[in-house]
C-alpha cells in the first residue's frame, strides 16, 4: 500500500480496512511510524489481531 502522511477521514478508514484485511489473510504490515494513512493502516492492523513491524530509516 503506498501511502501519503495527510489524508481525509475516508481514505484513512479504508487504510485502516485494507490493514485489517492484509493480516487477517496471515500476512505483516510494515509501517514507517509515521502520522496520516501510515498510522491508520498501524491501528488497521492491530485492531485485526494482526503483526506490525515498525521501521526507522535514517541515513
Amino acid at each position: 500500500m503506498l501511502v501519503v502522511m495527510s489524508a481525509y477521514s475516508d481514505g484513512l478508514e479504508i487504510a485502516r480496512r485494507i490493514a485489517g484485511y492484509v493480516v487477517s489473510k496471515g500476512n505483516v504490515v510494515i509501517n514507517g511510524l509515521a502520522l496520516g494513512i501510515y498510522a491508520a493502516a498501524h491501528e488497521g492492523a492491530l485492531a485485526a489481531g494482526g503483526v506490525v513491524v515498525n521501521s526507522i530509516w535514517g541515513n
